[in-house]
């Protein structure tokens, strides 16, 4: 009964709290892990999560597609933790599993307390309102409950992502402050703060399903990856840093997208080839919440509403 937890408010805390003194479950306070176990079905080593269980704090939300006027679903912030935990295949849980379970006397079962969604992919889901689409996305999330996180962990096999970063921007970001509770990154009742992810827990996620990341080897990739506000002008100046150390590249640009391009890089769910050959090579230029989104639903989404452009070199 180890755990790990993310956000939690003062009394999810305390509960929390008592349950690890009581010794009725323990309380991973370096957060998740990942561990390596072998898999005989890939061929070696895959990952799983340790502990198994996220516990963090819900938000009620009205019940998608559902007859009953009265129910509701469990979400939560879409947190690097949760991103991670998701990745993994790793049960996410409702903080009031542990105000239940202290006032029970007894740890009860987490299953009824599951988390389906993240605030924004149930947002996402309202906005197309269609009960097709939300039987859809139901169905996914069940299907992450019934997958082995052994399968979780390899559908970016064999695919290299470069992360373009536009050094400007970070430089002059800065999270909000305490007192800050209208800002949009800011949760005043939780007192969290959502912020972008840094270069390594990218890394980390993509790693969680297989993948791995460059941030010099931009011409070795295969998919390249840009912070979520960054414009053509600004990915066209960090291209150019970038590749001013790479002598071998005579000419490169930024072109328009072939959507039956992208159509033809994902099919069912993965990555299943690269996008160019011969000296022309295009990769395919796509926002990080491409990743973020495909880890939400368990499945690598079609990049098409992603793309910002091919970068071209030869």
């Amino acid at each position: 009964n180890i755990v790990a937890y993310d956000v939690l408010d003062s009394v999810e805390t305390a509960a929390l709290k008592t349950l690890h003194e009581q010794g009725l479950c323990q309380v991973a306070v370096d957060g998740l892990h990942t561990v390596h176990i072998m898999d005989p079905s890939h061929g070696g080593e895959s990952l799983v999560p340790f502990p198994a269980i996220l516990v963090t704090h819900a938000m009620d939300k009205p019940g998608l597609g559902s007859q009953n006027e009265h129910s509701t679903v469990a979400t939560c912030h879409r947190t690097y933790s949760y991103l991670k935990a998701r990745a993994l295949g790793a049960r996410i849980v409702d903080a009031r599993w542990a105000i239940d379970s202290q006032n029970a006397g007894t740890l009860l079962d987490c299953d009824m307390y599951k988390i389906c969604y993240d605030l924004e992919s149930y947002q996402d889901l309202v906005e197309q309102g269609s009960d097709g689409a939300i039987a859809s996305a139901s169905t996914r999330n069940m299907t992450i409950r019934r997958e082995s996180s052994l399968m979780l962990s390899h559908k970016l096999d064999g695919i290299t992502f470069g992360l373009l970063r536009e050094s400007s921007f970070w430089q002059n970001f800065s999270e909000p402050n305490d007192d800050e509770g209208e800002s949009q990154l800011f949760d005043p009742t939780l007192r969290t703060k959502l912020r972008p992810m840094t270069t390594p827990e990218i890394e980390t996620l993509l790693h969680c399903w297989g993948g791995r990341i460059t941030t010099v080897e931009l011409t070795e990739v295969d998919i390249l990856l840009v912070d979520e506000w960054m414009t053509l002008d600004q990915i066209t100046r960090g291209l150019e840093q970038d590749l001013k150390t790479h002598s071998d590249v005579k000419r490169w640009s930024i072109e328009s997208c072939k959507k039956e391009e992208l159509e033809d890089f994902v099919q069912g769910g993965t990555i299943v080839g690269d996008c160019g050959e011969g000296v022309h090579v295009r990769i395919p230029i796509i926002r990080t919440k491409w990743l973020e989104d495909s880890i939400c639903l368990n499945s690598v989404k079609s990049m098409t509403s992603y793309c910002l452009g091919m970068f071209i070199y030869s």
